[in-house]
């Protein structure tokens, strides 16, 4: 699903008036969600799952092409860890033959 197309899903399932204002509302959402992570907070959702911010180390490579080693250097990364909740209610809607699995 590409974002307009869940733009419209969440306009519809909200009752909105247009795309901008479902829009508006789900940058609001992610800009809160950046700014959490950027101060090093975890974000929890229960029964959906986290995000946090994860540390990835430098990393030796050997580039193919040269045959010369690079040091790859270290980054942050999001993670989303998804809930137990979430997962399950997953389960079942493919269980049940709502979704593919």
């Amino acid at each position: 699903m590409g974002e307009k197309e869940f733009l419209k899903l969440y306009m519809k399932e909200r009752g909105l008036k247009n795309l901008e204002e479902a829009k508006e509302k789900v940058n609001i959402f992610w800009k809160t969600v950046k700014e959490s992570l950027e101060k090093g907070e975890k974000v929890k959702f229960k029964d959906w799952g986290n995000f946090e911010m994860k540390d990835v180390r430098p990393r030796r490579i050997i580039e193919l092409k040269t045959k010369r080693d690079m040091t790859i250097p270290g980054s942050r990364k999001m993670k989303f860890s998804s809930g137990k909740g979430l997962i399950k209610s997953i389960n079942n809607k493919i269980e049940e033959g709502k979704i593919d699995g």
